[in-house]
């Protein structure tokens, strides 16, 4: 599978733009990650050079799993419905959250409240492997602060 590249342009108006193109996915261990990294700043350097926006944010992802294609077998499992969870920056204090879809009601949810309990065990085991392997955006260690269950206004 191919890299992603998506560059961001900031127009005078404020409004953003994209442009994104492919590239070969870092594989093995002699692939030298910078070099490749600097070609695709080489090619954003380029672009800069040929358009009048201002460059935000540009980013490389490539797919690390094909993953199932198969539908839930739960009429419930609707991206309507997230699971918001909260964590905090250990160092800044800094509050971030991420939404999880399709959360498993019948596991999660509780009589009168949109909370979760982190105690659930396969909470309790999403906060650990969470904590132990996420960082914040300053790349410090994170605490999960809390969850909630929501949902998407049509």
């Amino acid at each position: 599978m191919p890299a992603k590249v998506s560059l961001s342009y900031l127009d005078y108006s404020g409004e953003r733009s994209t442009a994104n193109w492919y590239t070969n996915e870092p594989s093995g261990a002699t692939f030298d990650v910078e070099a490749w990294e600097g070609d695709m700043l080489d090619i954003a350097q380029a672009i800069d050079a040929i358009t009048l926006g201002t460059r935000g944010a540009w980013n490389i992802s490539y797919q690390v799993e094909a993953g199932s294609q198969a539908l839930p077998a739960s009429a419930v499992a609707q991206r309507e419905i997230g699971l918001r969870v909260f964590f905090q920056d250990d160092t800044t204090g800094d509050m971030y959250s991420l939404v999880l879809p399709c959360p498993d009601l019948a596991l999660l949810a509780q009589s009168a409240t949109d909370n979760v309990d982190l105690t659930i065990t396969e909470m309790a085991a999403f906060v650990a492997a969470f904590e132990a392997g996420a960082l914040s955006k300053a790349l410090h260690s994170v605490t999960v602060t809390g969850a909630k269950i929501i949902g998407r206004r049509a």
